[in-house]
Order: C-alpha cells, then sequence, then structure tokens
C-alpha cells in the first residue's frame, strides 16, 4: 500500500504538467484510483486528498463524475456526504446542456436519498423537470421524464408520503410516447385512468385489428386517412413512425417501409425548419432504437439538412448542438 500512495503522489504532482484538455479527465482517473485505494485500506485522510484533487476540474459533468465517486468514501460520515451532495447540486448549475444537467442530478438524487430525510430530492427531481421543457427532441424528454417518475416512485415507497405518487403521475402524464407513458402508468395501476383521445382511440383501434386480422390495402389508406388529421404535424409524423416501429415488430416490413415514407413526407413539410429537425431527429432515434439503423442514418441526414438551411446562427447552433446530443446517445454514449 505505500508503493500504491507514493505513486499517487507522484501522480498528484505531475498534474500541474498535463495539457489543460486533457488535465479534468486525467484528475478524474486519479481520483477514482483514491477511491479504489480507500476500498483496499479506508483512510478518512484519502477522502482529503480525493477533493483536493477534484477541485480543480473545470469541466462540470466531470467533476460532479468525480464527486459521485468520492460520495463512496464517506459512507461512515453522514454530515460529510450531505456536503458533497450540496457541492456536486451547485457544480450542476454550471452545466450548459439541459439533458446533461438533468442526467446529472438524476445520478445525485440517489446518493441525496442516503443521506437527508429533507427536501432536497424533490428540490432536485423538480430541476430536472423543469429542464425536460428545454429538450427539443421528444425521445430524449421523455427518457428523462420517465426516469424523474421512477425517482419520485422511489421516493413514495421510502418515505410512504401519496404526494410523491402524485408527483409521479402528473410527470407520467408528461410523457408523449404512448408506450413510455401506458408501461409506467401501467406499473403505477393507473392505465385505465388514462383516457386516450377519441382520435387516439380510433387509430389503435384499427391498428390492433389489422395486427389481429392482417392487412387490407384500403384499412392501410383509412390509417394513413386517420394519422394525417392529426391537426399538430410534428405529432403526426412521430405517430406514423411509432406505428410503423409495431408493424415492424410483427414483421410486417412493407407495412413498416410505407407508415415511415409517410412519417418522412410529413415531417419535410414542418415548419420552423428547427421543429423539422428536432422531429425529424426524433424519428431517426426511435427507428435506431428498432433496429432499422441504415434508414435512421438516412433521415437523421435530413435532419441536418433542415439544421444547416436555418438563417439564424445561434438558433442553427442550438439546433446542431442538440442533434449532436441525439447522435451521440443513439452510438451508445
Amino acid at each position: 500500500m505505500q508503493k500504491a500512495k507514493k505513486c499517487l503522489e507522484q501522480g498528484i504532482e505531475r498534474l500541474n504538467l498535463v495539457e489543460d484538455d486533457k488535465n479534468p479527465m486525467a484528475r478524474k482517473q486519479i481520483v477514482l484510483a483514491i477511491v479504489q485505494m480507500n476500498v483496499i485500506e479506508p483512510d478518512s485522510e484519502l477522502i482529503n486528498v480525493a477533493l483536493q484533487v477534484s477541485s480543480k476540474i473545470t469541466e462540470p459533468v466531470d467533476y460532479v463524475e468525480s464527486l459521485i465517486a468520492i460520495f463512496s468514501m464517506t459512507m461512515n460520515d453522514r454530515e460529510r456526504g450531505k456536503t458533497i451532495v450540496t457541492c456536486m447540486s451547485e457544480a450542476v448549475e454550471r452545466i450548459p446542456s439541459p439533458y446533461e444537467k438533468a442526467s446529472a442530478l438524476l445520478d445525485i438524487i440517489p446518493l441525496a436519498l442516503q443521506n437527508s430525510d429533507d427536501d432536497t430530492p424533490v428540490i432536485l427531481l423538480k430541476k430536472a423537470d423543469a429542464l425536460t421543457r428545454k429538450i427539443n427532441i421528444p425521445q430524449i424528454a421523455d427518457t428523462i421524464r420517465d426516469k424523474i417518475a421512477q425517482m419520485y416512485v422511489v421516493l413514495y415507497l421510502k418515505r410512504n408520503n401519496t404526494k410523491y405518487q402524485e408527483y409521479a403521475q402528473e410527470v407520467t402524464k408528461t410523457i408523449e410516447n404512448d408506450e413510455i407513458r401506458l408501461h409506467r402508468l401501467t406499473q403505477m395501476g393507473l392505465e385505465d385512468t388514462y383516457e386516450i383521445p377519441a382520435q387516439y382511440e380510433k387509430i389503435k383501434v384499427l391498428v390492433e385489428k389489422i395486427i389481429e386480422d392482417g392487412a387490407h390495402p384500403n384499412q392501410i389508406t383509412s390509417l394513413e386517412k386517420l394519422i394525417r388529421s392529426v391537426t399538430d404535424r410534428g405529432k403526426g409524423a412521430i405517430l406514423f413512425c411509432e406505428i410503423a416501429i409495431l408493424f415492424r415488430k410483427e414483421s410486417a416490413e412493407k407495412i413498416f417501409n410505407r407508415l415511415l415514407q409517410s412519417a418522412i413526407k410529413e415531417a419535410r413539410i414542418i415548419r420552423p425548419l428547427s421543429r423539422r429537425a428536432f422531429i425529424m431527429c426524433d424519428i431517426a432515434m426511435k427507428t435506431h432504437a428498432a433496429g432499422s439503423e441504415k434508414t435512421a442514418q438516412e433521415v437523421l441526414d435530413l435532419a441536418i439538412d433542415a439544421a444547416t438551411n436555418i438563417r439564424q446562427s445561434s438558433l442553427r447552433d442550438e439546433v446542431f448542438d442538440e442533434l449532436g446530443l441525439a447522435i451521440k446517445l443513439m452510438q451508445g454514449m
């Protein structure tokens, strides 16, 4: 162990020689090494060393991740754990991306639950929920909302307070994706209390009939007509995509391709261009998740084309930031 500590000291001494762009990662790696050393031979002084090394990490995401690792060293020191949670919460405010900020908050909340009986977890959950309104790609926002709902359920089970269950229901009902929303409501035993609008009920019944009895050309035409009657073209395009994926799961490739092309056709005439890019990207993410990676790439290219044609440079940059995030998520960030 003495040899390991000597190596650690040498590593810390050399941090000042590491290039600026690589320094945060180097510090994070040293923090992780300290955490591992503490597992082998617990030493309260190692926490101080880890905090000192991490304090100079300028990248907020890396800093929060380092603090999360250090938190595991404070299992026998509740007050110190609370202090580290506070530091994490403050650092999160410096993260520019709404998705990364919300994701970091969701990583912190379980730690806050371990070390606190106050409202800190709820405050952080409400912040994460508010951030989802700044995420313009529905699939990404829905994923965060679903995780928030799960956290509220955990709070409900831990504290036996029905208000947390109510919060979970409220968040779940804002999830746009029917499958994700209904799955979460079913888990909470509330699927029968959620009313599906009449228009969507007709679509649902027709889809189920086609899957059960087999497709007839007239039925597919009727289905397309029903979906096109959705007043919000963006929602209609996404609905085309989601139903196409349902048919793909049933090995009905021809219907999948036909409805997916309808989704793309609807999305291509959406204005403004920023929303067109977001809807196209959402279709790409859903298609990619369904296993049709080549088609997903083609749709993503259309999203990029739409973003490229945005004249306002600041808006164009914002759209490209979100498209970049989506690409990372599809690549398994």
